[in-house]
């Protein structure tokens, strides 16, 4: 039995957004876990740049963010826990060493954290990918539109006692094969050693780090942490290339080009790749929700 499209009862339009990477490939943000029926790529809107430029969108498909290979959960025994943000320029980032064994776009990141004392409102704790130089973490790599952190979570909602908080990574950091990368676990808690975020570790030599003001190495003490990811395929024959900006009317530069994804994996975004110039970017894709038909 199969399910025939019905209508489509609703659509949602992503934000206007600005790009300009030379030779760039992120995903546009807005479409990690939707379900789409229909979509369509539209307006072109030119902020600066030459006659040159040019933009490419293409729509991409994946399953369900999995649980990667790099994983070290929690086993039910809290081995330890080491403080963020213990004292003035003390523990001001963790670490986690991790090596991708396939491309992938990483989705969100499991961890295990617990609260000590009183957190002040509004203050947080997140994670970030950051790539490597030498054996230390580098810089972030800023995932999807620039995107420099994961979405925060308030130190007030983190539990007393050990417990596994995830954090999403918006439209995900894209990462390569063979590539070592670091989960980089930040915050803007108030500096203290009573009331702060611990971070809980396994008791074994792991090559975490945490940085006052230089890395160092954390002796024996593994970061509980599990990685969830995704891997994009192209989505065939969805996809404009070359749209070329030689005016600065975006009327005149405007493509759209509609695509019937009843048939794609669970989850599509949009992926762009730049060459010269800033571009902004507004309608890009619209995904439409199906109303469900009779069986048939």
């Amino acid at each position: 039995m199969t399910n025939r499209l019905g209508d489509i009862v609703a659509a949602t339009a992503l934000n206007v957004s600005t790009v300009g990477q030379t030779g760039g490939g992120r995903p546009i943000a807005g479409l990690t876990g939707y379900r789409a029926a229909q979509a369509s790529l539209g307006a072109m809107l030119v902020a600066s740049g030459g006659g040159s430029d040019t933009l490419d969108v293409k729509l991409q498909e994946s399953d369900p963010p999995e649980l990667s290979d790099q994983i070290n959960a929690y086993d039910g025994v809290d081995d330890g826990s080491e403080k963020l943000r213990d004292g003035a320029g003390s523990n001001l980032l963790f670490a986690i060493p991790f090596t991708p064994s396939a491309d992938i776009t990483v989705y969100s990141v499991d961890l295990w954290l617990s609260r000590l004392g009183t957190i002040t409102a509004g203050e947080s704790v997140w994670v970030e990918i950051w790539d490597d130089s030498t054996g230390d973490p580098n810089a972030n790599e800023e995932g999807a539109q620039g995107l420099t952190e994961s979405r925060k979570i308030l130190g007030s909602d983190i539990d007393t006692s050990i417990a596994m908080y995830n954090f999403i990574m918006e439209d995900g950091y894209d990462l390569s094969s063979g590539s070592q990368y670091w989960i980089v676990v930040n915050g803007d808690i108030t500096v203290s050693a009573t009331n702060c975020i611990q971070v809980h570790y396994d008791t074994a030599t792991s090559g975490c780090k945490y940085y006052d003001a230089a890395w160092a190495v954390m002796t024996n003490q593994n970061v509980w942490f599990r990685l969830w990811t995704c891997v994009f395929t192209d989505i065939t024959g969805a996809a404009f290339t070359q749209i070329t900006e030689g005016w600065l009317n975006w009327i005149d530069v405007a493509e759209r080009i509609e695509v019937d994804l009843q048939v794609v994996k669970d989850t599509v975004r949009a992926y762009y790749t730049v060459s010269g110039g800033i571009w902004t970017i507004g309608n890009i894709l619209n995904v439409g929700y199906p109303k469900l038909g009779p069986m048939t």
